[in-house]
């Protein structure tokens, strides 16, 4: 991918109108952070904020603000074949709005990128190449997202929980408990969750404490004991057996194995 041309946080009065009826001759992703009229397909329609839309090359292009300003991030960028093609295989959806609660991740690369286009860096070719990617594993991701029919804030709130089981794996957590956390229904919580990351709620909670206590058991000097109390167990008897059943090794053999370097 080559960036053309590059805009961050960008602010247009309220007349403001892009008609482009051959397209840009160039692919355009557009994240727009106010409200937004765009004609596609021949019909116009007002969008809300937190709205993104990726252009082909070819499509017409007509968008513009629907309210006294219009603020907007936006490149310009060309693709190789084999990297559109990796874009049609992962279902990225040219030519439609991609509707976001937040944009925030978006724009934060985005933003990123503008300042290292501008910059004189020589190795910012090769960076610039490695965060549109990111962007566009981005775009994939809520793409897909949108498809699945879940609500962009249960999503973010699933996300928030498991980067928080990951990084405390000591809190107590029941599902009923956090289903009531995040006022949804224990059996929808549980399906979901599962939806999403392939593995159950509570199997993630058990693999959190285990690979926690891997580093305990390497890195410090800790009694089983201690180090079952600060992965959330109550019982170290219970966190042995349970060790053991991840692993197929006790704590005691894990410690000795890793230090020994066997």
């Amino acid at each position: 991918m080559n960036i053309i041309g590059i805009g961050y946080n960008t602010v247009h009065e309220r007349d403001f109108e892009i008609k482009r009826p051959g397209g840009y001759g160039d692919y355009l992703l557009l994240v727009m952070k106010t409200p937004s009229f765009h004609v596609l397909e021949d019909r116009k329609q007002i969008y809300p904020a937190h709205c993104a839309v990726l252009y082909d090359q070819t499509t017409p292009q007509d968008y513009g603000a629907a309210e006294d300003t219009y603020v907007d991030d936006w490149i310009h960028f060309s693709m190789e074949p084999e990297e559109l093609l990796w874009w049609e295989g992962n279902h990225i959806r040219f030519n439609t709005i991609i509707r976001m609660t937040d944009s925030d991740i978006i724009s934060m690369l985005i933003r990123q990128m503008s300042l290292e286009y501008y910059s004189a860096d020589p190795s910012k070719e090769s960076t610039l190449r490695l965060y549109m990617q990111l962007l566009s594993n981005k775009i994939m991701d809520l793409s897909e997202r949108d498809e699945s029919g879940m609500q962009r804030s249960l999503y973010d709130q699933l996300v928030q929980l498991r980067s928080d089981i990951y990084n405390r794996p000591a809190v107590s957590r029941t599902v009923e408990q956090t289903a009531a956390e995040l006022s949804i229904s224990a059996s929808y919580l549980q399906h979901m969750y599962k939806k999403l990351f392939t593995v159950t709620l509570m199997n993630d909670v058990i693999h959190s404490r285990i690979e926690n206590s891997k580093k305990l058991l390497t890195g410090t000097d800790f009694t089983v004991q201690k180090i079952a109390e600060c992965c959330g167990y109550e019982y170290d008897v219970y966190f042995m057996r349970q060790f053991k059943k991840e692993t197929g090794m006790t704590p005691g053999e894990y410690r000795r194995t890793e230090l020994s370097g066997k």
